[in-house]
This record gives structure tokens, sequence and C-alpha cells, in this order.
């Protein structure tokens, strides 16, 4: 126990230094507006003195208030990845003590518990820092708002989005897999049937959800211009003929492709176990001719959008 609180007492008068010691740059900036006389001994010192702790806080010739907060958004990026190096070597640990304990539950159930925490704490340390980033960058212009989406929201959306769809494409993939080795039951086969409906249905929502909201309202687009980096455009919304195509085809791609997928392990399947079954062979053939069909569609559909729309953005 007093260790612990040695080391928290340790890593709180470290915070402490380092968030004082930017005071002393703040003060140094002066010396950039007041002038000096030429010879003085004491403001030969002070620049001297404003030059090294510049270089020691990596501050250059900012300095100031705003040296102060790029220093802030370094201590608060230098603790998400000292938070991250304790991550991993926590996770070694874990992994070692449950391999080391065999098949102990109370190790099994140690290991799930620090895998969420770890998961909860790299989200909460990464949105922590965009926000501390946020608050403290005094670049602010309309990049801000843009910004704010790229930094803190859209990796939330992001990583919501990866998960919910690979939920549903498993759960897919894992009632496909029911419906071959039903052997005939009918509430096997029904309850798969319904699953994969239900996946898709639910994986076409996730992939829709942005799209249908950038169709209805647009989106903002902050570019990199060298001439003006505050410039931003507003992205349209999709209007006309040509954009309701380049939705529907850009979501039926996304079906066929799932679709094609789940072909691809039926025709395998099929192929593998049939043991010379032809009724099984003759199955698989007429997959593959539905595989083909579908990369057919794909391809066709990615000619029709390069080819005879006018894209408004590249697909």
């Amino acid at each position: 126990m007093k260790i612990y609180i040695k080391i928290i007492f340790t890593l709180i008068t470290l915070v402490g230094i380092f968030i004082t010691i930017p005071s002393l740059s703040a003060s140094s900036n002066n010396l950039e507006k007041n002038p000096k006389s030429v010879g003085t001994h004491t403001n030969d010192i002070l620049d001297s003195f404003k030059e090294s702790s510049d270089d020691l806080l990596d501050i250059g010739s900012q300095g100031g208030e705003i040296g102060i907060y790029n220093f802030l958004i370094r201590i608060a990026r230098d603790l998400k990845n000292f938070f991250y190096i304790i991550a991993t070597v926590y996770f070694l640990i874990l992994v070692f003590k449950l391999i080391s304990s065999g098949k102990s539950e109370e190790e099994l159930g140690n290991f799930k518990k620090g895998i969420i925490w770890i998961s909860l704490g790299i989200v909460i340390m990464q949105i922590s820092y965009s926000f501390v980033k946020l608050l403290f960058d005094k670049g602010v212009n309309q990049n801000l708002a843009d910004r704010l989406v790229k930094n803190m929201i859209e990796p939330i959306i992001g990583i919501l989005e990866a998960g919910a769809s690979f939920f549903f494409i498993a759960m897919a993939i894992y009632s496909f897999y029911r419906l071959i080795t039903a052997a005939g039951n009918e509430e096997s086969v029904k309850s798969g049937k319904m699953t994969i409906f239900y996946s898709i249905i639910g994986y076409i929502v996730v992939k829709l959800s942005k799209t249908l909201v950038e169709v209805v309202y647009g989106k903002l687009n902050c570019p990199s211009n060298p001439f003006d980096p505050s410039e931003c455009i507003r992205v349209p919304k999709v209007e006309g003929f040509s954009g309701i195509v380049t939705n529907i085809i850009n979501w039926a791609n996304g079906f066929i492709g799932i679709v094609t997928i789940l072909m691809i392990i039926y025709a395998g399947y099929n192929l593998l176990f049939s043991g010379g079954d032809e009724e099984m062979v003759k199955k698989a053939k007429f997959t593959i001719l539905y595989i083909a069909i579908g990369l057919f569609l794909l391809v066709t559909n990615y000619m029709i959008l390069i080819f005879f729309l006018d894209p408004i953005n590249p697909i």
C-alpha cells in the first residue's frame, strides 16, 4: 500500500512541475515586445534564459500563451501515450497469467475484465486527448467544426459502425452455417433464415445511416489549401437523377457483396463435403454461376459510376 502511495505522490509531483514550468516561458515573451537597452547585462541573462527554457519545453519561437497551450497539448499527448504503454504491459501480464494458470475460471474472468477496462481506458484517453487538443488549440477559424467532427465524433461513429457491421456479418455467416448443418430440422432452418434476414437488414441500416444524413443535410469539407487554410467548402447534398442513381448503386453494391460472400461459402461447402453426390455438385456449380453473375454486377455498377455519371464526390 505504501508503494502505491509513493507512486501516486511522485506522479502528482511530476504533473505539477510540468504544468507550472511553462509560466516561465510566458513571462519571457515580454522580451520580444519591450525594447531593451543595448549591452544591458540583465537583458542578456533574460535572453539566454528565454532561449534555454524555450528549447527545454520545445515551445520555440511561439512562446507566450500559445506556447503554453501547445505545451499542455503535448502533456495530454504524452499522458495518453504513457497510458497506452501501461495498458500494453498490463495486457501482456494478463496473457501470461492466463496461459500459466491453465484453465482457471478465476483467471479467465480476470482476463475478460482486464480487456474491458483496457478498452474503456483507451477510448476515454483518446477522447480526452482530442477534447484537450480542441480546447487549447488556438488556431480557431471555420475549420473548428470540421476538426471537431473529424477528431471526436467521426472516430466514435467509425468504431460503432465497424463493430455493428462486424456483428451483423458474423451473425449472417453463423446463421448460414446453421442452415447448412440443419440436416432437415425445420426449426433450425427457419431460425437461420430469419437471422440472416435480420442481419442483412441491420447491416444495410448501419451502412445507409451516414449516407442518408449527408444526402438530406449535406456535409462540410475543409480541404488543405496552402493559400487559404481556413477555407471550408460545403459539399452540397446529392440531388437530381444522377445523385439518386449513384446512391442506389452504392447500396446495391454492398448488398451484392454480402450475398456473394455467403454464396462462395455455400459453394465451397458443397464441393468439399459432396462425397461424390451429384446433387450437391450440381448445386455447387449453380452457386458458382450465381457468384460470377454477382461479380459481373459489381463490375458493371462500377463502370456505370465511372463512365456514365458525373460524380460529385469520388466513390
